[in-house]
This record gives C-alpha cells, sequence and structure tokens, in this order.
C-alpha cells in the first residue's frame, strides 16, 4: 500500500474567528447595502453588530430607508434594533452606498462572543440585551 501525503496549512483569521457554526449558508446569511459616508468613509468591521434604518412617522428614514449601519443603541432611526453580525470588513466610501457590500448573519447561526466587536461606548448592560435579543429574535447564540 502507498501512503497518502499530508497537507498542512495555517488558515489566516477570517470569518471563522467570529462564525463558529451555521444550519446553512443560504438560509442564516444575508446580503444588505451600507449607506453612504457622510463627512468620511462608514465602515463596518468583522463581528460589528448591524442595524437597518426603517425610520419613525416623526423622522422619516427616505432614501436611508432599508439600508445598513453600524448598529447604534442610542439611535432612533431603527438601527438601535440588531439586524444581524458583519462576516467581513467593508466600507462605503463618502456620497456613495456600498450596494450588495455587507455579508451578514441574520438567524441560526451559533458565534464567538470574544469576536464580537462592539461600540466604545457600549455598556455592559446594553451588551447583554443585545445579545439576549438576538438570540430570542434572530436566533443568533454568542459562546465563549
Amino acid at each position: 500500500m502507498g501512503t497518502l501525503p499530508v497537507l498542512k496549512f495555517q488558515q489566516s483569521p477570517g470569518m471563522s474567528k467570529l462564525l463558529k457554526k451555521e444550519v446553512d449558508p443560504e438560509i442564516c446569511r444575508g446580503v444588505g447595502t451600507l449607506l453612504a459616508g457622510e463627512a468620511a468613509a462608514r465602515s463596518v468591521k468583522m463581528g460589528q453588530l448591524v442595524g437597518k434604518i426603517v425610520g419613525t412617522d416623526q423622522a422619516p428614514a427616505g432614501a436611508k430607508a432599508g439600508k445598513l449601519v453600524a448598529w447604534d443603541p442610542d439611535a432612533t432611526d431603527g438601527s438601535q434594533i440588531v439586524y444581524g453580525v458583519c462576516l467581513k470588513d467593508c466600507e462605503a466610501v463618502t456620497g456613495a452606498d456600498l450596494v450588495g457590500g455587507v455579508l451578514y448573519s441574520r438567524r441560526l447561526s451559533v458565534l464567538n462572543r470574544a469576536a464580537i466587536v462592539w461600540p466604545a461606548d457600549v455598556t455592559d448592560a446594553q451588551k447583554a440585551a443585545a445579545l439576549d435579543d438576538i438570540e430570542e429574535r434572530l436566533g443568533l447564540i454568542a459562546r465563549a
């Protein structure tokens, strides 16, 4: 009998650092449009929570409706509700939306809690509330 060669390689840290398991990429992932930057480019990093702008009767979203931005627990335009977790770095330049540029996990996935990127000013209570919300509402489970 012959021997089979053994191939070894080191994978660079990437999506597998954040995404531990998902039911099926077709079911679990989504693609969305990142809202254009205003004064500077707008970026979302892998592991950041994203929110979807929906607007309200008092403050209609207009052309921003349906576009994704980094989750902001203090916002009032819909982006205060976690819509998913970004699976790759993306950036929208000033004045131009990044159409189809946000790949995110939306449902039925297990995430590495340590790889979630939180806003600098978020409190522990807001983190806990966000994690509870995504587990109950989206089926995204954050594990150590």
